[in-house]
């Protein structure tokens, strides 16, 4: 009887043993740089062991398809996930790119750089480990990455693109406790340094705490599902690209101590309906508001000296621009090329008293929106309580919303 067990228990074992070996079978392996080799197990697991750096590598459109040189190349719609080990030194460009069934990733802390596009449309990466001891993270890293909703940057990061994660699906971006480069606050990266701040996602809210002095070059650039941005006081300047391609943003205040918009800074932001210009800023760069098709009123203060060329390219719904000058200033203001959007819309010269929405009129959605700000409930932008004053004693209280009421129901 005995025996009969000792059979069945090595028989049991040796099933198991198989069945694990059979699970875990090597597909197919190679080498990936000097000290590196990689293996792909039929799990759908890709594996990079060793150390030194990792070779670069490109990934191209040919045709109706993308080609790339990576040794791992003809399995990238099978490579489901990837375990770097430690000892790996960096990721190399465009490694992973394209790998559309890749859903999880761990980089271990030995490696110091990840390279340009190195994840770039891993359209399937959920599960995202990046370990304490990278130390970059380079352009458009991991662009792309759709379905990518939240990822943790380590303390030890010192250099962040901030096009890391253009185009991903991020609603929750934080930095670990303890760097001496960047922090996190509202879902945004800031340069402790410098106040700028470097990346922000869908669900980001700009710090209202004057820690954040300017928006940084393609802070938002490319953000999906970003609908509105209030950029609080503090703030000073807007950088180049600050939120090029955000086809949902819809609404954005800024505050009056913006002084420079930088170029491309709101470039194809095909949902942005309004925008009101704050008073100190000298000129409009060029291509600031390129591909707003659905803009159709702005604000423009007597401090505009210049529109510079395609400012307001392909802008075809722009109706209205309220301005804050006289005919005589607009006449001596320099407007570039190719903004006929701009130079053919209504401008008008006087603002309607109450009208805090700059439609042209007073209505009940002035009032509201001024009880609003007065409960603080909505951040106002340009010279608002100027114009929500209607009683003229400097500031806007219930007394105005009283005598805007009137207004409309013409007793006043």
């Amino acid at each position: 009887m005995k025996k009969i067990i000792c059979i069945a228990i090595a028989v049991v074992t040796a099933l198991s043993s198989f069945a694990t070996a059979a699970h875990a079978a090597e597909v197919d392996f190679g080498s990936c740089g000097e000290h590196l080799a990689w293996s792909l197990d039929d799990d759908g697991t890709l594996t990079i062991s060793g150390t030194e750096d990792m070779n670069n590598y490109s990934y191209n459109q040919e045709g109706d398809d993308f080609v790339t040189d990576a040794p791992w190349g003809e399995y990238r719609d099978e490579v489901t996930s990837l375990v770097i080990e430690e000892g790996v030194a960096s990721v190399g460009t465009e490694a992973f790119e394209g790998m559309r069934a890749l859903t999880s990733a761990v980089i271990p802390g030995s490696v110091a750089v990840i390279g340009n596009e190195a994840f770039s449309g891993c359209t399937a990466l959920t599960d995202l480990t990046l370990s304490e001891g990278i130390g970059e993270i380079e352009l458009e890293a991991f662009a792309g990455c759709t379905s990518l909703k939240e990822v943790t940057i380590p303390a030890s990061v010192y250099a962040l693109d901030s096009m890391a994660f253009r185009g991903a699906a991020l609603e929750s971006i934080t930095v670990a406790e303890g760097g001496d480069t960047y922090r996190s606050s509202g879902n945004c990266v800031i340069d402790i340094e410098s106040g700028t701040l470097v990346m922000g996602c869908r669900k980001s809210a700009i710090p209202k705490d004057g820690s954040v002095t300017s928006i940084g070059a393609s802070a938002f650039a490319g953000c999906v599902g970003l609908s509105s941005v209030t950029i609080p006081k503090g703030v000073t300047s807007i950088g180049s690209y600050a939120f090029d391609k955000c086809a949902d943003l819809q609404s954005v205040i800024i505050p009056s101590g913006v002084t420079e918009i930088a170029d491309h800074a709101f470039r194809n932001c095909a949902s942005l309906r309004r925008i009101v210009i704050p008073d100190g800023v000298s000129a409009i760069a060029g291509e600031t508001f390129l591909g707003c098709a659905a803009l159709d009123t702005i604000f423009i203060p007597a401090s505009v000296k210049e529109v510079k060329n395609n400012a307001f390219y392909a802008c075809a719904l722009l109706a209205h621009v309220w301005y804050e000058g006289d005919e005589t200033a607009r006449g001596a203001m320099t407007v570039g090329h190719y903004n006929s959007s701009l130079t053919g819309a209504a401008w008008h010269y006087e603002r309607l008293s109450g009208d805090v929405n700059y439609d042209g009129e007073v209505t009940m959605r002035d009032v509201l929106l001024i009880r609003r700000a007065i409960a603080a409930l909505v951040e106002t932008d340009g010279d608002f309580s100027e114009v929500a004053d209607v009683d003229g004693d400097g500031e806007a209280t219930m007394k105005d919303v009283l005598m805007i009421r009137r207004m409309i129901a013409g007793l006043a």
